[in-house]
């Protein structure tokens, strides 16, 4: 009885409820099929498989691809019955008996119900006859029905609060264990299979089977790279494929509103069909004298009612690692470095500070161990980045330590004391070292040189250096012939110091865990309380689609007009069973052919409805969306910054909150438009019929209003996003552990709500049942001071109960209206916010010279603004000349660049491009002159040629051709079986990073920039492919103006001017040989530094 939701349906439109049964954990009545609806849409989601295998750093060679091809499609298994319950403990198979028991009862007082009402419509139509002799049969019968109120009462009670409490219990830990599974896969996995946005739309969707994911992984990409995206003007490119991505997933929902609008308007039709057999066949039972009238009523609606040999976790427990590309989570940088030793004493931390030299930087931050380091670290440079992964896997005290370019991104002075902290640590360890540079390598006990795939060479540095034909001596060469020397790392010192309003600890975003269990408890700033949204803004964007919804209105009006006629038919029919049989054969007649008429017009009139309200939906959802991700991208770089911003956050809120609106603006519309067209018709009906039971009815419509149970939601993300890390340092349990912590306090929530929701619904139950009650005693004291007719009576009792249901339905939404309002002010918030630096008006730039200025410039970032990065900075560089910028790691070189590109304004002072304040310019238009290569390379989740062809729209096969040669990266890509049509994975995880790095040039070279912006351009390149890429950055950098942050000594050596800042000032400046010459300045003590260096090297190879 509790699954057949779709067979009480019309039960229940008759009956006012009698029959809504709880069938969802939570105890919503799920009777009304039009609301579940309009309310659940099919599950769709999408996985996007990577392509290639992780090419060898060195090589740069091919391999295997690995890639499954797109679109194949993959079986769905089905789920036995038994193993929706595997999640089950004994007190859960304790509170599904309790509430099975329960819902038992609950279920067996139907049939009881239609015995009873059977009978009292039998009395009162015999009453219309005798009216003075049954009044105490009907006194009688009434009263049972509170009888069976109270019995069901209990019995809902029972039901709703044992089911509910179980459901959440099982949901929880089924989400527990999903997060578990999905943290004990293999990398491969995650490399090919399972983007993050997907696991986070498993967590939040295949749980409750929610709604589809398919384009956010596009949003989770641009959001989570949209310095790249804003530095080449993407932002339209982006909105494009994500229109494209969106366009997919909009002409399934146009046939899920014809086939919605088919579906429901069949199930009419057939409701038509049956009650107009059933009416015709009950006369003749009548008739024959076989049952009275009340019997075949009841009759008629009970026929219509029918692994690994070796411990994976323990090997990894074993081993420490530090990336090429640290990855850290967007918490604080103590528990960052925790993810090493979670029970870790504070000196213990501050040991492991000292010995990866970040305590220095750490303890410059106003909240030091304390301070939010942002999604993947965005808010620190890259040399404390690596500081911080250094300090996590010293901390680990591992037995094997493996060190991929661990010091690549450290300046010259850090770099050395780091080494020699390492070179500590590695004493009576297995360590394995990937690296390019002699100074980390030089120690080991062997090194193996590995070349297109293979080692070609093993030996301690004297054995290889032994023999000078060897491919390790080459490399020596190479590197002595280059004068390879190290500056300080590139990146801005930025470190959040502002708390943040939701907290992502180890990676699991807990914001939506609070707001979704209870957001008053959890009362986050600004999420799910916002100002409510004034109706009249929200119709307002469907405003495009009028003509759908004038047509989805009438035919709303129109569907719901038909229950109350219904009603009124089959009422008709009941009170001709106790007339004579002529009248009663020509009203059944009659009655039959209307309802044979209602079933044609009702699949017309529900098709048009739902194809309508379909349409306009999608399109709705589709205009949503596309307007947020144009304005989250038209936002200053600063705004992204916030640790409410983040792309994981962003994403989310983009998915859910199109969603809402389109649940609030189209699918509500629905029910309330029907349920509207059904009041009005219901209440003219009863008016006109008799209005004193009218008056009755309607006074007890409050006690007919049942309670509905919103669902909680729960989100996991970044600990997915950084799995290697998560994987590496065995940190599986401390997310599992911190993620069970967060379900506790919902599930005692739970226990309270289920009590709650229980005794509200059973309490409902029974004032529904006393109302029936009341009801129909009143309309036969009517009938017996003769103000009312046997007919007029239950002509009104019916009409008026189909409309408490309706009634009850459109009030029980208030609430849920209200709120979605509120949520829905987000939309808002994103379309109407203003961003601080704007980018459609000021003058277009046709073309540039290249002459950039920054004029006593004071700077603050945005998300830490106690801590000054410039203060009074002046600099200039000339046309096509260019510039190396040097100085202490996190000195603010690359906030230079940050500020040419206008990823930020400065706080006082100018920066100007060919003599014209940028703000004055399009920003855009400004973004066209200027190429960027970043020392982390953002790539884009498609093919190779999409990568490169992305830093200029237009550009010919040939010039992508030619860009990838200059930037040494054609060789390995043909190398690949599907050569520049390979996918190159999330975030480009496919490729190694000394082949992202050089995607990233050919993509700045593909532009043809007037000004070029090397971040740490080669620092990720081996030596032979830094050689042809600097020669090809030199040839790129002719006549143009360039500015560069490095290093290594070769890159900036040549540069006609090197500028070193300290303390947000330029200290020094001038080229290499004047500044070599000044003894005392401070660019000379770093190359005096690199040159001890240097000497030690040359003596361990003459040794």
């Amino acid at each position: 009885m509790l699954s057949s939701a779709a067979v009480l349906y019309h039960a229940d439109r008759l009956f006012g409820g009698g029959v809504r049964l709880p069938t969802q954990a939570h105890g919503a009545p799920t009777a009304n099929m039009e609301r579940r609806g309009a309310s659940e849409d099919d599950d769709m989601s999408s996985s996007v498989h990577g392509a290639g295998q992780n090419q060898n750093e060195a090589g740069g060679g091919g391999g295997d691809n690995g890639r499954k091809k797109a679109g194949a499609e993959e079986k769905v298994e089905k789920v036995p019955f038994m193993k929706l319950f595997s999640f089950a403990d004994r007190w859960d198979y304790v509170l599904m008996a309790v509430g099975s028991v329960g819902a038992c009862a609950h279920g067996a007082s139907v049939p009881v119900f239609f015995i009873f009402f059977g009978k009292l419509i039998n009395i009162i139509g015999i009453a219309s006859f005798f009216p003075a002799m049954v009044s105490g049969r009907v006194a009688k019968y009434s009263l049972d029905f509170v009888y069976l109120g109270v019995v069901i009462l209990f019995s809902s009670w029972t039901e709703v609060a044992c089911w509910m409490h179980t459901g959440e219990r099982q949901a929880a830990k089924m989400r527990l264990a999903y997060l578990r599974s999905m943290l004990d896969q293999d990398i491969a996995v995650f490399d090919t299979e399972a983007s993050t946005g997907e696991v986070i739309n498993a967590i939040t969707s295949d749980v409750l089977v929610v709604q589809d994911a398919i384009s956010e992984k596009v949003l989770e990409e641009v959001i989570g790279n949209v310095r790249t995206v804003q530095a080449f003007v993407g932002e339209e490119k982006a909105v494009r494929t994500y229109r494209e991505a969106l366009l997919r997933t909009y002409k399934y929902g146009k046939r899920g509103g014809l086939a919605k609008g088919l579906g429901l308007g069949s199930m009419h039709s057939v409701l038509f069909l049956s009650w107009a057999l059933l009416v015709w066949f009950t006369g003749i039972v009548v008739h024959k004298r076989i049952s009275n009238g009340g019997e075949s009523f009841t009759t008629m609606l009970n026929v219509v009612i029918a692994g690994l040999d070796l411990d994976v976790k323990w090997l990894r427990g074993q081993i420490g690692l530090v990336n090429q590309e640290p990855a850290l989570f967007a918490t604080s940088i103590r528990e960052n470095i925790l993810y090493g030793k979670s029970d870790a004493t504070a000196d213990e931390i501050d040991h492991a500070a000292k010995l990866s030299e970040a305590i220095t930087f750490i303890n410059n931050l106003p909240e030091r161990y304390e301070t939010q380091v942002g999604e993947r670290g965005i808010q620190l440079s890259g040399g404390q980045k690596q500081r911080i992964a250094i300090s996590r896997a010293i901390l680990k005290n591992p037995s094997i330590l493996l060190l991929d370019e661990a010091t690549s991104a450290l300046d010259a002075e850090s770099e050395k004391s780091v080494q020699e902290a390492l070179d500590r640590v590695m004493v009576g360890r297995t360590t394995v070292v990937i690296a390019h540079r002699l100074s980390t390598i030089r120690n080991a006990d062997t090194i193996a040189v590995v070349d297109g795939g293979r080692i070609v060479e093993t030996g301690t540095h004297e054995q290889l250096m032994a023999n000078p034909l060897s491919a390790y001596s080459s490399l020596i060469q190479l590197q002595e012939a280059a004068q390879l020397q190290r500056k300080p790392s590139f990146s801005h010192s930025t470190s959040i110091t502002r708390p943040l309003r939701h907290v992502s600890v180890h990676g699991i975003d807990i914001v939506s865990c609070r707001r979704r269990y209870g957001a008053g408890e959890a009362n986050d700033e600004g999420q799910g309380k916002g100002k409510p949204v004034s109706m009249k803004k929200l119709y307002s964007m469907v405003r495009p689609d009028w003509v759908f919804g004038v047509s989805g209105t009438l035919s709303a009006f129109v569907a719901g007009a038909q229950m109350p006629l219904f009603a009124l038919g089959v009422t008709q029919a009941l009170v001709s069973y106790y007339m004579g049989w002529e009248t009663t054969k020509r009203e059944v007649r009659k009655i039959a052919t209307l309802f044979c008429g209602g079933a044609v017009l009702t699949v017309v009139f529900h098709v048009i409805e739902h194809l309508s309200f379909g349409i306009m939906g999608e399109r709705l959802t589709l205009r949503v969306r596309e307007k947020m991700f144009a304005a989250i991208l038209r936002n200053e770089i600063g705004w992204f910054d916030s640790t409410t911003h983040t792309s994981s956050m962003l994403a989310s809120r983009l998915e859910t909150d199109a969603t809402l609106v389109r649940t609030i603006v189209v699918d509500r519309s629905t029910i309330l438009l029907q349920n509207v067209g059904m009041i009005v018709t219901s209440l003219i009906i009863a008016f006109i019929l008799n209005w004193r039971i009218t008056l009755v009815v309607l006074a007890t419509y409050p006690l007919m209003v049942s309670g509905h149970i919103s669902e909680a939601n729960m989100l996991a993300a970044e600990a997915v996003s950084n799995m290697r890390t998560v994987a590496a340092f065995c940190a599986e349990e401390k997310v599992i552990k911190l993620y069970a912590d967060e379900l506790k306090e919902p599930g005692k929530r739970s226990f309270r709500r289920g009590q709650g929701a229980g005794v509200f619904y059973g309490v409902s139950q029974f004032f529904l049942f006393s109302s029936y009650a009341l009801a129909l005693w009143y309309g036969s004291h009517l009938m017996s001071k003769e103000l009312a007719t046997f007919r007029s009576v239950m002509k009104s009792f019916m009409v008026l109960i189909v409309t408490a249901l309706a009634m009850g339905e459109t009030l029980a939404m208030a609430p849920d209206i209200i709120k979605g309002n509120q949520m829905a002010s987000s939309v808002f918030e994103i379309l109407d916010r203003k961003t601080e630096v704007q980018i459609d008006t000021g003058d277009d730039i046709k073309k540039v010279e290249g002459v950039i200025q920054l004029r006593d410039v004071e700077f603050r970032y945005p998300s830490r603004s106690e801590v000054a990065v410039f203060k009074g900075l002046d600099l200039l560089m000339k046309a096509g000349k260019s510039m190396a910028l040097v100085g202490m790691s996190g000195s603010g070189k690359s906030t230079v660049l940050s500020l040419i590109l206008r990823f930020y304004d400065p706080i006082a002072g100018k920066v100007l491009v060919d003599g014209k304040d940028i703000k004055k310019l399009k920003l855009k238009s400004l973004r066209r002159h200027i190429g960027l290569v970043q020392q982390e390379p953002a790539l884009f989740a498609t093919t190779i040629y999409e990568n490169i062809l992305y830093g200029k729209d237009g550009a010919t096969e040939a010039e992508v051709i030619e860009a990838a040669k200059l930037a040494n990266a054609h060789t390995f890509i043909s190398s690949l079986p599907e050569g520049y049509q390979t996918k190159v994975g999330e975030r480009g995880v496919q490729l190694s990073g000394g082949q992202k790095q050089r995607i990233a040039i050919a993509r700045a070279i593909v532009k043809d920039p007037a000004i070029l912006l090397l971040d740490e351009a080669t620092s990720a390149l081996d030596v032979e492919s830094e050689r042809v890429v600097q020669q090809a950055l030199d040839r790129v950098m002719k006549n143009r103006t360039t500015v560069m942050v490095a290093h290594r000594l070769s890159t900036i050596k040549n540069a006609d001017v090197i500028s070193v800042i300290q303390d947000g000032k330029i200290i020094e400046q001038g080229d290499h040989q004047h500044l070599i010459e000044n003894k005392n300045g401070a660019y000379h003590k770093l190359v005096n530094l690199q040159q001890q260096q240097q000497q030690q090297l040359q003596g361990g190879q003459s040794s």
